[in-house]
Parts: structure tokens; sequence; C-alpha cells
């Protein structure tokens, strides 16, 4: 079995981690022989997810300090994702594109969830904002592309990132209510993988600006700020702290590379 995807909530009570109620503090998501997906629990046990797809693929998973989760992924050539209580019963999400692929979800405090993929061999982006009550409603996306990483919660708004018409890196910001407004001064060939927000004054996207590797700060405003002097290579993460720092990792020249950048925290 591989495990795609990982995220751990520290949120449970010292007095519960060995007690006779335990929580979930983790989700994660991977493949056996069908889509699998688990809930970590506070006394350390693991529980496997009832109801997943028969076939398909678990890409991506998130889950809030509450312990409500949700995952993505496909069922058989269809897109596929589902809410997750904390006690582990999927709320399966339906209207996603058909066929297609989720390649990316987060979920906010408040249990409210955006799932981001498309269908790669058409080309076609996808995203949509997720109710508490796993209800879609389906954003404006362009013509072409592919949608790679989301986020909530920075400023009210999400994140979304990805690959646009004629392979221009891609990334929008999206309100409450689902109105897109598109960030300016991103690659013209390149894309978004990666999205980190935190409650600094600023979010991080990563990606890559034609063969460079590619990173930017963007404001609660929408003004991005590209990180500049970055080698060719491949941008594989990006992470920011609430003070405001980034950094990142991936390849320069087939090694190893990594790079840290506070700058961000003094604008």
């Amino acid at each position: 079995m591989s495990v795609f995807s990982l995220v751990a909530i520290c949120s449970s009570a010292v007095t519960d981690l060995f007690g006779e109620n335990p929580t979930s503090t983790a989700i994660l998501g991977g493949q056996g022989d069908a889509p699998y997906a688990a809930i970590v629990r506070s006394n350390r046990s693991v529980m496997e997810l009832p109801g997943l797809p028969a076939e398909g693929l678990t890409y991506r998973v998130a889950m809030n300090s509450s312990g409500h989760g949700i995952i993505g992924g496909t069922e058989g050539l269809n897109a596929y994702a589902a809410l997750v209580s904390p006690k582990g019963k999927l709320t399966p999400i339906s209207g996603l594109i058909a066929p297609g692929e989720i390649y990316t979800v987060a979920i906010d405090e408040s249990g409210r969830g955006i799932v981001g993929g498309g269908h790669a061999d058409s080309s076609v982006p996808y995203a949509a904002l997720i109710s508490s009550k796993g209800e879609p409603k389906s954003l404006s996306m362009p013509l072409s592309g592919l949608i790679y990483s989301v986020v909530l919660g920075f400023s009210q708004n999400g994140i979304i990132g990805g690959k646009g018409p004629s392979n221009s890196a891609y990334a929008v910001f999206v309100s409450p209510k689902g109105v897109v407004e598109p960030l300016a001064g991103l690659p013209a060939i390149g894309a978004i993988f990666w999205i980190s927000a935190s409650n600094s004054d600023n979010a991080l996207i990563g990606g890559q600006d034609n063969e460079s590797v590619y990173a930017a700060f963007v404001s609660r405003s929408g003004a991005v700020r590209p990180i500049a002097n970055l080698p060719q290579g491949i941008n594989y993460s990006v992470a920011i702290n609430n003070a405001g720092a980034g950094i990142m990792g991936g390849t320069s020249d087939s090694q190893p590379y990594a790079a840290f950048d506070e700058r961000s925290s003094h604008t």
C-alpha cells in the first residue's frame, strides 16, 4: 500500500490521549488494492474509513482542528470527494466533474471545504466550494488547464492554484460566495502546484516559472511578490509560518534544493 497524503491535527486534550473515548487526531490517504483512507485516533489506533469506492485513487486528504475531514481522488473514471466526520462516517459529494479527478482538497474550521482538479486527458480544470452538508458549488474556471492546490481561510478567502490556458501559471482568490478574482503577475509559462497560508499577512505559492523554481508571497489584498534569484529546477513544496517566513524544497541541477525566505515578515 502507498500513502499519498497525510494530515496531523493535534487538538485533543491531554486527558483524551489514552482514555476510553479517543478522538480523531489525523487523517491519511493512499492506495492499496482500492482507494484507501483512514483516521488516526488519539489512542494511536487506525480506523480505515468504510464505504470508499471499490476502484479509483485517493490523492489528497485534509482535516480541521475539530476532527472533521475531507478526502479527494477518483471513483473509476470520475472525480470523487467526501466529507469525513470525526467518527469516520463518509458523506460522498455528488455532482463533481465526470470524467475527472480531484487532486487537492481543503477544509476550514466551520466544516466548509474546497476541492480542485479537472480532467487531465482533455485539460479541463475544475474546482468547487463544498458546504458543511456536502453540497458542491462549481466555480468559474479557465477553458483549459488543471487545478493542483487549494487552501481556505486566508483573509476570508480561498486560494486556488494550477495551470491555465497556453501552459500559463494560474491562481485566484475565491470569496465565501464563490466569486473568483484572478491574481496578476504570475509566470507566462509555468504552474502553481503548492499553496500555503497561515495567520501572517501573506500566503506563499510555489511551482514553476518555465524551467525555474518559482515562489511568491501573496498579500491579503492579492498583490503577488515573486522571490527573486531562484535556480532552474523543480519546486516540490512550500510552507509559511505565522511570522510570515517561508520555506520551499525541491531539486536543482539534479540535487536536493531548499530555500528559506523571511522577507515577507518585514514588509
